[in-house]
């Protein structure tokens, strides 16, 4: 499969990161060096779980792998990681997490990336894991 011309940048997906956390102020991004460990990349695992780099590389798998949702935001992926890492009593919490956006709509547009993202286990979690796993349960 060719490169897509559209498949979103590790300086998108931290841009993307503080709008979607309601922290992106009108104007250019200030967003300081961008290295593992970084303050912005603190931020942005302990809200989304992962690294920018994982974020666009599970981009990338889902189109490959032809899972992606229709028509695909980038926003809708993080909101989607956000809820599976923070898991929030209810509807109203994950709003005030991700800027007061409106619950519903919330909804509507992560749940299809959860499922995306569950249809990658395949492709992504090795048996030979699973299988020393077991091996080592039985015989130890």
């Amino acid at each position: 499969m060719k490169p897509h011309q559209e498949w979103p940048t590790v300086l998108d997906v931290y841009e993307e990161g503080q709008r979607a956390t309601g922290r992106k102020n009108f104007g250019p991004p200030n967003l300081g060096l961008l290295h593992p460990g970084s303050p912005e990349d603190r931020r942005f695992r302990g809200m989304f779980g992962v690294s920018a780099h994982v974020v666009v590389d599970a981009w990338k798998l889902m189109e490959f792998h032809g899972v992606l949702p229709d028509n695909p935001q980038l926003s809708h992926l993080l909101w989607a990681l956000a809820f599976m890492c923070t898991y929030p009593k209810n509807d109203k919490v994950l709003s005030t997490l991700l800027g007061n956006r409106d619950p519903k709509t919330i909804n509507k547009y992560m749940w299809p990336f959860i499922r995306a993202v569950f249809e990658l286990v395949d492709y992504v979690v090795s048996c030979f894991g699973l299988w020393i796993l077991f091996f080592h349960s039985q015989y130890c």
